[in-house]
């Protein structure tokens, strides 16, 4: 009795298990990444967009009068395309994207870290097609703040620190060549 009383109140020294290697590996390639996977796909989904290798649009439903978004490939391959032309098309695609990939991990990196979590990729994202589709539906339902924020389903604070914001990203491409990322509009107070 003393035996077992003993054995249930000595310490149990468990080791702890190691890690996959794959795991592992994972682990250091998010963090040579500098972001997660969810907001190195927000930044590449931008990128593709603002270098034009994508087209966002804003169209407008018939029947219940609400905006989408929809999205368009500019640059999927041809068929019957050879393995170079192919490669090389590729490297053109990420020549063009790899310094907006680096503006954007750049100010998506909203705390200074030098990572980019999830909240703040997706951030980025939300800015960006926030001020697309704003710049587009300028051009189609006029200026007012007050119709412009029932369109876009935001309040007016929202409405505000998002328009900051996207005014904060047109700046930070000031002087960089990209063949989308529309001017701040100018809006009726």
């Amino acid at each position: 009795m003393l035996a077992l009383l003993i054995l249930f109140a000595s310490p149990v020294v468990v080791e702890p298990r190691a890690e996959p290697p794959d795991f592992l590996a994972y682990v250091e390639e998010i963090r040579k990444a500098g972001a997660t996977e969810e907001a190195q796909s927000a930044l590449f989904g931008v990128a593709v967009i603002m270098v034009g290798d994508s087209i966002l649009e804003f169209p407008k439903d018939p029947k219940t009068g609400e905006y989408g978004k929809s999205y368009h490939s500019t640059s999927c391959p041809l068929p019957g395309m050879s393995k170079e032309a192919r490669s090389k098309a590729l490297e053109e695609a990420s020549t063009r994207r790899e310094p907006v990939l680096t503006r954007l991990h750049e100010f998506a990196d909203a705390d200074n870290s030098g990572f980019v979590s999830t909240r703040e990729g997706w951030e980025v994202r939300r800015t960006f097609e926030f001020g697309a589709e704003l710049s587009a539906l300028v051009a189609k339902e006029g200026t007012n703040r007050s119709v412009l924020c029932k369109i876009l389903h935001v309040t007016p604070a929202e409405f505000d620190e998002l328009l900051e914001r996207y005014s904060s990203l047109v700046k930070v491409f000031s002087g960089t060549t990209v063949r989308y990322l529309p001017a701040v509009p100018l809006l009726a107070h």
